[in-house]
């Protein structure tokens, strides 16, 4: 994100930016000879504010954070936030289509993927291995985006980015409040667990 958004703009939900693009049947909409697949994986999002903290509590060096960094943090942010939008209601700023006449189940419901309730949570069209999700909202990542934006938000705070820090810790703030309501599920053997995947209509993915 903060490379791309140097060069070209942001796009925050592509997972893999790479100035050698093979678009693999994937150039449906919002492809740029910059994306190598527009995948998009909250994982992806967490990792960059991750290396970011990661860096500047082993080297306590700022010369990163110029104002490119804190632009690909809001759009971070941008994006996580638009990633919260119900299916019903969401506008499409990210669909994820292999080919215009796909089938439904090829194209990810016709590219917004399965249907997802108002939760707290960020959606996540594809698992950190790549694989699609089967339910919207994949417990991990958003447990990673909650510990990530908290962390992130004490390393803008101390650059001086009151703003966005608040909106970090807001933000995971509501994603942690809709994994404890939404998340934890009754295993029928495990008893209380976190399921893997939910979409926030009752529907419950366990995994191993």
């Amino acid at each position: 994100a903060h490379n791309y958004a140097a060069s070209q703009g942001n796009t925050p939900h592509a997972n893999d930016q790479t100035s050698k693009p093979a678009f693999l049947g994937t150039r449906t909409a919002a492809m740029t000879p910059m994306i190598f697949e527009r995948k998009y994986e909250l994982d992806s999002l967490c990792a960059f504010l991750k290396l970011s903290r990661v860096y500047h509590k082993a080297t306590n060096d700022s010369t990163p954070f110029t104002p490119a960094w804190v632009d690909a943090i809001w759009a971070v942010l941008d994006a996580m936030a638009d990633m919260q939008t119900p299916t019903a209601s969401y506008s499409g700023t990210y669909t994820f289509q292999r080919c215009d006449s796909c089938e439904p189940i090829d194209s990810l419901i016709h590219g917004l993927g399965w249907p997802g309730a108002a939760t707290g949570m960020v959606r996540s069209a594809f698992r950190p291995s790549d694989d699609s999700t089967v339910y919207p909202f994949n417990i991990p990542a958003n447990a990673m985006a909650v510990v990530e934006l908290n962390h992130v938000a004490a390393l803008l705070a101390n650059l001086g980015q009151q703003s966005a820090a608040a909106t970090a810790v807001e933000l995971a703030k509501e994603i942690d409040e809709g994994i404890e309501r939404y998340g934890v599920a009754t295993h029928p053997t495990k008893g209380e667990v976190y399921a893997y995947e939910v979409d926030g209509f009752g529907n419950q993915l366990f995994m191993d």
